[in-house]
């Protein structure tokens, strides 16, 4: 099924060949006139084959390869790191569908992001943590070593700990 945007563009396209082909008319009518029948038919031919070919250039590039090229440009964004890409083909066919996934694929992926970053910065804490406990035991250690009074090991026990 075509969205509404689509359908208009179709609908454009639908008049601007027959308008082409009316403004074309009186060339096949003149062209049919002076030659021979079969070589009117296959100039007429020519002419309309390339009609079509140009029309399906157009829709070809409108349908078809705009809508991959921006999901190229959108892939090589979020392969170069950035998660806040979007990829904006919004169709009821396969272009859209492959959009689709690389768009829920993409919100997978900052929600893993944003996971490893939680779980980073937690992980970071507990060193820091553990690094200060260890920091404090050193302290303690060094004291214990230099000094044999007992209550001045304490305090300086206590203190290591409290900071």
């Amino acid at each position: 099924m075509l969205s509404e945007d689509m359908s208009l563009r179709l609908r454009i396209i639908l008049v601007v060949v027959l308008a082409g082909v009316l403004a074309l008319a009186p060339i096949f009518i003149f062209v049919s006139r002076q030659l021979r029948p079969g070589a009117a038919l296959v100039v007429i031919g020519l002419i309309g084959g390339l009609g079509v070919s140009v029309v399906l250039y157009f829709l070809l590039g409108v349908f078809v390869l705009r809508p991959l090229e921006s999901l190229a440009e959108s892939a090589n964004e979020i392969g170069a790191g950035s998660l806040a890409a979007v990829f904006p083909v919004a169709r009821d066919d396969e272009i859209g569908a492959v959009a689709s996934a690389f768009s829920a694929a993409t919100d997978r992926l900052r929600v893993h992001a944003i996971d490893l970053e939680q779980r980073l910065a937690e992980r970071t804490a507990a060193l820091e943590r553990r690094s200060r406990q260890l920091e404090a035991v050193s302290m303690v250690s060094q004291e214990a070593a230099q000094t044999r009074n007992v209550q001045v090991l304490l305090e300086v026990a206590a203190n290591a700990i409290s900071e």
